[in-house]
């Protein structure tokens, strides 16, 4: 298990969307996809597998973070 990102981890975003899972790392600018119900391990990056569900989550995701800050 990896450490909190107060703690050394590393820091990221995550947006849930029914199944599906995306990861953004702050660190390398680096997006993991997963499809929860088939992985609920998140073993199986499937970013390049799903580019239309990859952009649309990054976006959501962008959206928010820009939505939570006006506020």
């Amino acid at each position: 298990m990896e450490k909190p990102h107060f703690l050394g981890g590393r820091s990221s975003g995550a947006i849930r969307q029914g199944d599906w899972k995306l990861i953004e790392f702050f660190d390398t600018h680096t997006i993991e996809l997963y499809h929860l119900a088939d992985d609920p391990g998140e073993q199986n990056n499937l970013a390049d597998k799903y580019p239309d569900k990859t952009a649309d989550l990054t976006k959501r995701l962008a959206d928010w973070r820009r939505d939570a800050a006006i506020q």
